[in-house]
């Protein structure tokens, strides 16, 4: 088995065998020594480096890693050896003219340093579209009279297109074989322009532009990489949480969605795949852009596609099962018996100590909390939060005495499931005499699963009777309906009384408490309401109304105007 060494070419780094690595440097070092004492031998080294570097590049593609003697061979049989070069005389010199004759090669465009009169662009284009320079100046002159937009398009393309500064890069442009006869003669014939005011002019304001862009890609490169990196640790910790490891725990609405720990294994292989593998590209291109990396392996490309379509094969077949145990709701309906109270009012608290059976919660056996319209659930002494449904409301009674109704809802695999589900919730509340207390929270059966236990409590009032909320059981309220729209918030402290329109505070004036009203001097007045949008300015003399809708009521001795716009 051939040894391989590691080499760096033409900024590239390489795996070459030990024979094919000899004959390679043997080759570079026979060219070194021809262009030694050339004028420009340095750049024209670099430019041969950078040509081998391509060819051997091309040659390997995804498929080999390896550099052997065939690669070497095909290089050097590329590139030509120096004794096999021209004669000075046999040389012809480089024109547009020829290379529009020979024509039919690739060309690359670039940026012309050698003919420009701004920036080398037109230049460039004629090169690569095998026509004079001049012609394509005058396309550009002409539609910019016309039309106005090549200037912008100029711009443009002087920003993003690169400036052929090597004679490689020269020779692509023109369409020439990069080889080393190619090389010798560009060094002999090439001969810089000198630069005109106008092409400095506009090549110092394209060096400010790009450097500009410059920095801006670089700092989207930082933040692409740093988002990543969040991204990452976040993803890294769910996964030690899902697995238990070092106490981290998560909810029981995320645990309890899995029916075996087989099916846990495979969700969590699935959230790796297909958002770990794209976070983790993203971190890799931003720090290729930062640090200026040109590696590039169309394996890994590949591979990483293959393993994101089937991350989310994973995910879909994992969801699937998971969707249907959600399937099916069921719903337990109970009218719970009320006391009458003394008086024509209901009160309504926060049950603060509710005592459930010890048989529904042992160890650290999670278990849920309703807590206002949060649910949340408890494992040990941690506790976590997700948005969820608290839906006890307010109607009409239909006779003349209190009724209070509890609804269990839960869904499962088949309506039995979800029936047994919703029928095993446990929920407390107490009356004493005219206040009646709910509990914030309820146990789930230790044998049940999460599967969207909530309950639903309607309180019907009489009409004629009212309902006190007390502060405290903002925690339990949830969306009350009321005839004024007023949020559960302010509804708390308050006395509602059912009416026949519905749930009305009769003894608030939510109108004059949503105004402010100031006075100054004892003239101006100035009524500012924050609902309608209705602002009152008034003194001794005229008054001045303004509306939302840019009306204008103008009220003096002169009479009455209105204006709108």
């Amino acid at each position: 088995m051939n040894k391989t060494l590691t080499v760096n070419i033409g900024g590239m780094v390489f795996h070459i065998e030990e024979h094919a690595y000899e004959k390679m440097k043997k080759y570079i070092d026979s060219v070194k020594m021809y262009f030694k004492s050339s004028d420009g031998g340095d750049e024209i080294m670099q430019d041969v480096e950078g040509r081998i570097a391509e060819i051997i590049s091309e040659r390997l593609g995804s498929g080999r890693q390896v550099v052997n003697e065939e690669d070497v061979k095909s290089v050097i049989d590329t590139m030509g050896r120096p004794e096999q070069f021209a004669t000075d005389d046999e040389a012809k010199e480089t024109t547009y003219a020829s290379n529009i004759q020979e024509g039919r090669k690739y060309r690359k465009l670039y940026r012309d340093p050698d003919d420009k009169i701004i920036g080398g662009v037109c230049s460039g284009l004629a090169y690569r579209l095998g026509i004079d320079p001049l012609w394509m100046r005058l396309i550009f002159v002409g539609s910019f009279f016309l039309w106005g937009t090549s200037l912008v398009i100029y711009i443009i393309l002087a920003i993003i297109l690169p400036k052929a500064e090597s004679t490689a890069q020269k020779l692509e442009m023109k369409g020439e074989e990069v080889n080393l006869s190619s090389l010798q003669k560009a060094a002999t014939v090439t001969e810089e322009k000198k630069s005109n005011f106008i092409s400095r002019f506009f090549e110092v304001i394209g060096s400010i532009i790009r450097a500009v862009f410059k920095v801006i890609f670089y700092i989207a490169a930082a933040f692409v990489a740093f988002i990543a990196l969040i991204v990452l640790f976040a993803l890294f910790m769910a996964v030690m949480a899902m697995l238990g490891v070092a106490g981290i725990s998560i909810p029981i609405f995320i645990s309890d969605l899995f029916l075996t720990s087989s099916q846990m294994f495979w969700a969590i292989l699935a959230i790796i795949l297909v958002i770990g593998i794209p976070v983790i590209a993203l971190l890799f291109a931003g720090i290729k852009a930062l640090f200026g990396i040109k590696y590039k392996s169309r394996f890994l490309n590949v591979a990483a596609v293959i393993l994101i379509i089937a991350g989310v094969i994973i995910a879909f077949a994992v969801g699937t099962d998971i969707a249907r145990e959600f399937q099916a709701e069921s719903r337990v309906k109970t009218e719970i018996p009320l006391l009458t109270p003394d008086t024509d009012t209901l009160f309504v608290g926060l049950m603060h100590d509710a005592q459930y059976g010890e048989n529904v919660i042992t160890g650290r056996k999670r278990f849920g909390l309703f807590v206002g319209n949060k649910f949340t659930v408890l494992s040990g002494d941690n506790e976590n939060t997700l948005p969820g449904h608290v839906t006890p409301n307010i109607r009409k009674a239909d006779g003349n005495q209190f009724e209070l109704m509890q609804t269990n809802v839960a869904r499962g695999l088949n309506e039995k499931q979800a029936y047994e589900n919703a029928r095993s919730i446990q929920y407390n509340m107490e009356q004493k005499d005219s206040l009646l207390s709910f509990s914030n929270y309820f146990p789930i059966n230790e044998k049940m699963k999460y599967r969207g236990q909530h309950v639903k409590l309607l309180l019907k009032v009489p009409v004629g009777k009212s309902v006190h909320l007390k502060e405290e059981s903002e925690h339990v309220i949830y969306d009350i309906e009321n005839v004024t729209n007023t949020y559960d918030g302010d509804m708390v402290g308050h006395t509602w009384t059912m009416t026949e329109r519905g749930l009305e505070c009769l003894s608030c004036n939510f109108d004059k408490a949503d105004k402010d009203i100031v006075i100054s001097n004892g003239k101006k007045v100035l009524i500012k309401s924050k609902r309608s949008g209705i602002y009152v300015n008034g003194n001794n003399d005229s008054l001045i109304i303004t509306g939302d809708d840019d009306v204008k009521i103008s009220i003096d001795e002169n009479g009455v105007v209105i204006k709108k716009k």
